[in-house]
């Protein structure tokens, strides 16, 4: 299955983003140009609990290219995503399904090794002042659009094969009444060849519930 499309189909009813709308979006939200994770100052907050054994191969994904997609601003500050491959121990909080860290600063690092439990992910974003909607939506389907005011897309990507995605937040960026959204397509844990994507999206005002829409693409694999 082709990257672009399944990313494409996630968002085809979207309304298209003004410039005015764009412009509001240069500040600061996802990554800056330093990896601050090497921090002996960093403090891990949240984590969910440990990966399934049947599930830890999750993130094996169709392509071993980098997508960055939807940048809506010229100028958007937005460091090269991190890639946190996955480590065998169960005492590893890199083995746990995400991770939560506080870096110097301020900023959040937020470590995503397997798409479980959206509600708890954005409780503890929320516990630490981030104002998030998190949904996840299996391989296939995507969430009905447009639910919020958009202001733009701060980042479109694949998650890289057998890897996490890890994504540096500025909570200080998101101004009152504005949300940070973050959706992702899950892949199928039976099939190697399926992959996954996530996309983080900033809105203002309220955020409609996810309603679960058929994309109309094929699956992978099938």
């Amino acid at each position: 299955m082709d990257e672009i499309k399944l990313l494409s189909g996630m968002g085809t009813d979207m309304p298209p983003v003004s410039e005015r709308a764009q412009a509001r979006t240069r500040s600061l939200l996802l990554a800056a140009a330093t990896d601050e994770r090497g921090s002996a100052a960093e403090t891990p907050l949240r984590s969910a609990p440990p990966l399934s054994p049947t599930r830890a191969g999750r993130f094996r994904s169709w392509t071993r290219r980098r997508v960055r997609l939807g940048l809506v601003a010229t100028g958007l500050a937005l460091s090269a995503v991190i890639i946190i491959p996955l480590t065998t121990g169960t005492d590893d909080p890199a083995h746990a399904a995400y991770l939560l860290t506080k870096n110097p600063g301020g900023t959040i690092t937020i470590t995503i090794n397997q798409f479980t439990d959206a509600e708890k992910l954005e409780r503890d974003l929320r516990g630490l002042g981030v104002a998030a909607v998190v949904d996840y939506v299996p391989e296939g389907r995507r969430c009905q659009e447009p639910r919020a005011r958009y202001l733009g897309a701060v980042v479109n990507r694949v998650v890289q094969g057998n890897a996490g995605a890890s994504f540096t937040l500025h909570p200080e960026a998101i101004e009152a009444g504005q949300t940070l959204v973050a959706t992702a397509t899950f892949n199928d844990p039976a099939n190697a060849d399926s992959g996954s994507a996530i996309g983080f999206e900033l809105a203002e005002g309220p955020v409609a519930p996810c309603t679960q829409l058929d994309t109309g693409l094929p699956r992978t694999g099938g």
